[in-house]
């Protein structure tokens, strides 16, 4: 298997803009509008994007404003930050829940307005407008309680890719994630051997230098389209033809 024309056709599959809307992105990130306003909701959709479906993920922030604004609490990394863990799992889970893990959640938020204070002077655009490197800044979301490897590549990728934040050099810093799409459509195209993380950034690093993380949302997409865990659709999927088929 030529591993350039894998790269190359993942790539083109990622400049599908078509994929992106029918797979909902443009609909989940339409909620967050203006990052400069809604910075907070950003860094709380990172959080609330964990084993739940994305779209639900990434409004969960604006449904929250909402709730706490009912009682008189602002949507604020002091405020947030001054709640229990157990009043805001009794808000999440206030049907319709807003997450299938409201304890787990309700401590990243507040461990994430904590850190927000603490780290960033009470601002979550400090986070990234100082023009940090990719690797600085996924290393920054890495550090909230809550937020992995996986999460903190996806966070990095949206902000340079969809909302056009500005990082210091080039986009060689910002890896795959160990979403595991991606781990899967890897490993059936023999690109790893075994289904792990480490590898998946290697590989990605090596097959497309000056920008691994832009091989992420190709075989992600493929991933949830096609090359499902059972029964996937070889056939129509857009590297079918060349893919090795390891199942």
């Amino acid at each position: 298997m030529d591993r350039v024309t894998v790269r190359d056709r993942l790539l083109e599959v990622g400049r599908d803009q078509s994929l992106r809307r029918e797979l909902g992105w443009e609909t989940a990130l339409d909620f967050i509008g203006d990052l400069g306003s809604h910075p907070l909701h950003f860094l709380f959709g990172v959080i609330f994007d964990y084993q739940i479906p994305y779209e639900k993920a990434w409004r969960a922030p604006f449904v929250l404003e909402g709730r706490l604004v009912e009682r008189g609490i602002k949507f604020s990394a002091e405020s947030i930050a001054k709640m229990s863990e157990e009043e805001l799992a009794e808000i999440l889970k206030r049907k319709p829940a807003l997450h299938r893990f409201p304890g787990k959640v309700s401590k990243a938020l507040i461990e994430a307005a904590k850190r927000v204070n603490t780290k960033y002077n009470s601002d979550p655009l400090s986070i990234w407008s100082d023009k940090p490197t990719a690797k600085q800044l996924e290393e920054r979301f890495d550090d909230f309680w809550g937020i992995g490897q996986k999460n903190a590549s996806m966070a990095v990728r949206l902000l340079v890719e969809w909302f056009n934040v500005e990082v210091s050099g080039d986009r060689s810093g910002i890896d795959v994630s160990g979403d595991r799409n991606v781990l899967r459509v890897f490993k059936r195209l023999g690109l790893i051997d075994k289904e792990e993380v480490g590898k998946a950034i290697q590989i990605a690093r090596g097959l497309n230098p000056s920008y691994p993380g832009a091989l992420d949302f190709p075989a992600w997409a493929i991933g949830i389209k096609w090359c499902k865990p059972k029964n996937p659709e070889c056939p129509s999927c857009p590297l079918g033809d060349i893919c090795p088929k390891l199942l």
